[in-house]
C-alpha cells in the first residue's frame, strides 16, 4: 500500500521546524509573562496593601 504523505525535502522539513520553534517560542513569551504577573506584580500589590493598607 502506498503512503499518502511524499517525504520532505530538507528546505521543507526546515521550514516546518522554524514554524514549530515559532508556536513553542511563543508559548515560551505567554509563560514567561504569566509568572512575572503572578511572582511580581502580585508580590508588590501585597507589599503595597501590607505598607499603605487598603485606600477608600
Amino acid at each position: 500500500m502506498l503512503s499518502r504523505f511524499r517525504p520532505l525535502s530538507k528546505a521543507e522539513a526546515h521550514e516546518r521546524a522554524l514554524h514549530c520553534l515559532d508556536k513553542v517560542g511563543l508559548a515560551a513569551v505567554i509563560v514567561i509573562g504569566l509568572l512575572v504577573e503572578h511572582l511580581v506584580f502580585d508580590t508588590l500589590e501585597r507589599v503595597t496593601v501590607r505598607r499603605w493598607g487598603v485606600q477608600q
